[in-house]
C-alpha cells in the first residue's frame, strides 16, 4: 500500500516542470531599463514618473546609483518601496559606463533599453516599442527631442526603414553612421532597444575607460554581431540639454 506507481511519479514531474516554466516565464520582464543615476535629485523624479505612468507594465526598471552625494539615493528607493518593478543597486562611484555594465548583470529582460536619469520618455513609448518589437528585431531605432529649456525643443527623427537583407542592412546603418539620414540617431544608445540574447551571447559591455563616445562604441560591437535593423518614426526620448 506504500507503493508508488511511475504514472503517478511522472505525472507528478510533468506537473512541477510545466510550473516551473510557468513561474521562469512570469519572472522574465519583457523590457529591462536600466539607469546609471549620480546626483541627478533635481531631476529624477521627472525621468522615473515617466516610466512608471506608462501603459506597457511588463518591464523591470534597474536603478543604479553610482555613489551619489545628493538626495538620489532616497528618491530612488522611496520609489523602489511603491513600485515593484523597479529594482535598487547601488556603487560606489565608477562612471556612468560601470553602471550600465552593473545593470546588466541584472537585467532579466527580453530587450534592454538605457535612459539617462536626467532624461525622460514620451507616453506610449513602452507599448509602441513592444508592438514594432514583436517581429523579434534584435536592435531598433527611434528618435529623440534635444530639450533646451523654456520650451525651446529640436526634434531628431527619421522615417520608417526596417532592413530587408544583409544589403540593404549595412547600407542603413551607413547611413545613419555617416549621418546621411541628418537625424544623429546612430551612436547613442538611449534611443535604441537591444534585444539582449545578442549581448548576452556576445558580452558585450561599455568600456570603462572612456568617458565619451563610450554609448557609441557600444552600439559599433553590438552591430556587429546581427544583420538586421529597424528604424521607427517615433521622437520617443527626451534629452536634456546642459551647458
Amino acid at each position: 500500500k506504500n507503493k508508488i506507481s511511475c504514472g503517478y511519479l511522472f505525472k507528478i514531474l510533468i506537473t512541477k516542470t510545466f510550473l516551473q516554466i510557468i513561474y521562469k516565464n512570469r519572472m522574465t520582464p519583457y523590457f529591462s531599463i536600466i539607469i546609471p543615476i549620480y546626483n541627478v535629485e533635481d531631476y529624477l523624479s521627472q525621468c522615473l514618473d515617466s516610466i512608471i505612468t506608462q501603459s506597457f507594465t511588463d518591464y523591470e526598471l534597474i536603478l543604479i546609483n553610482d555613489g551619489s552625494r545628493d538626495k538620489s539615493a532616497e528618491i530612488c528607493k522611496q520609489y523602489a518601496n511603491k513600485h515593484h518593478q523597479i529594482k535598487y543597486l547601488e556603487q560606489n562611484n565608477s562612471g556612468a559606463s560601470a553602471a550600465r555594465n552593473n545593470g546588466l548583470m541584472h537585467a532579466r529582460g527580453k530587450y534592454i533599453m538605457f535612459i539617462d536619469s536626467d532624461d525622460w520618455i514620451e507616453a506610449g513609448t513602452l507599448e509602441t516599442l513592444h508592438t514594432e518589437s514583436a517581429d523579434n528585431c534584435p536592435l531598433i531605432y527611434y528618435g529623440f527631442r534635444c530639450n533646451f529649456g523654456n520650451g525651446d525643443t529640436k526634434i531628431d527623427i527619421h522615417g520608417y526603414r526596417h532592413s530587408e537583407d544583409k544589403e540593404d542592412y549595412y547600407n542603413i546603418l551607413y547611413h545613419t553612421m555617416t549621418n546621411r539620414m541628418n537625424s544623429y540617431i546612430y551612436g547613442f544608445t538611449c534611443n535604441k532597444l537591444f534585444r539582449k540574447d545578442v549581448i548576452d551571447d556576445n558580452r558585450i559591455l561599455f568600456d570603462t575607460a572612456l568617458r565619451i563616445k563610450e554609448d557609441e562604441l557600444f552600439t559599433n560591437e553590438f552591430c556587429s554581431h546581427i544583420e538586421e535593423v529597424k528604424i521607427i518614426p517615433y521622437a520617443f526620448y527626451n534629452y536634456r540639454m546642459s551647458f
